[in-house]
């Protein structure tokens, strides 16, 4: 498996770490809030077997730079296009998880399906906090309480977050992931959750018109599996997977069905 890790710069300056592993038909793997590509370890090595599999980290996430900058939804979504462009990735599958979903429809939103040829959402908001006409995701009063805990005891309410998104927790697993979510800045974590919290993507569903899969854990505690079937009712030609087995993280608690299913769709 040939593969590189580097950094390009956005175009703002801000320089993108991104890696780069395998050949074939191009696999792009967006990571959530505070991730970093470090959480799509098991995705890649599964994929760049047969695929070209490129993760970046989002500005301000893992090692990438973290300027002082808005942190919106423009700025990931152009930095996701740099990254495009750069890499010269035609016809790419690209995989949002969590806030990457927030990401990828943004993207979609601006440059439509410039460099994609399929779609993949996966455990993720079409708004972050729910409403009388949207009841598929957590209550204003819940993300401001999740918000307030970060700021006064963190590095303990980020292992509660990690464990949370687990079906089965494991302590090793939840103090891995809670290190990556670490890695972000709070300045940049509480800046982009803000910037999400503003976005309702619900018309964005309509205009995508390539194949879409859309993956939600039974488990997961932030968002229903019923906003999975809210999505695919309105996006043309969707396909809805859920993973009995996993909450937050389908990726890593049921990593074989989740690779497997990511692969036959960058095959069509």
């Amino acid at each position: 498996m040939i593969g590189q890790s580097n950094y390009f710069q956005s175009f703002d300056g801000t320089p993108i770490y991104y890696e780069d592993f395998g050949s074939g038909k191009p696999i792009i793997l967006i990571h959530g809030w505070t991730g970093s590509h470090s959480i799509w370890e098991r995705t890649v090595h599964d994929l760049a077997k047969k695929f070209r599999v490129v993760t970046m980290d989002n500005r301000g996430h893992g090692d990438s730079g973290k300027p002082n900058t808005n942190y919106d939804f423009d700025e990931f979504s152009s930095d996701l296009k740099e990254l495009i462009d750069q890499l010269e990735l035609n016809g790419a599958l690209l995989v949002g998880w969590s806030m990457g979903v927030s990401i990828s429809l943004r993207y979609f939103e601006r440059f439509g399906a410039h460099g994609m040829s399929k779609l993949a959402l996966v455990n993720g908001p079409i708004r972050l906090a729910s409403a009388t006409d949207f009841p598929y995701t957590m209550s204003p009063e819940y993300l401001e309480k999740l918000f307030a805990e970060r700021i006064d005891n963190r590095a303990m309410r980020e292992r509660e977050f990690a464990r949370l998104g687990f079906y089965k927790p494991h302590p090793e697993a939840t103090e891995w992931i809670s290190s990556i979510y670490m890695k972000t800045p709070m300045y940049v974590a509480m800046k982009c959750v803000r910037h999400q919290i503003e976005l309702d993507m619900r018309e964005v569903l309509k205009e995508i018109d390539i194949p879409t899969l859309v993956c939600y854990g039974r488990h997961d505690p932030f968002y229903p599996t019923e906003l999975g079937q809210y999505i695919v009712d309105r996006v043309k030609r969707s396909k809805l997977v859920i993973f009995e087995e996993s909450g937050h993280y389908p990726f890593l608690e049921e990593s074989a069905k989740f690779s497997k299913l990511l692969a036959e769709l960058a095959e069509v």
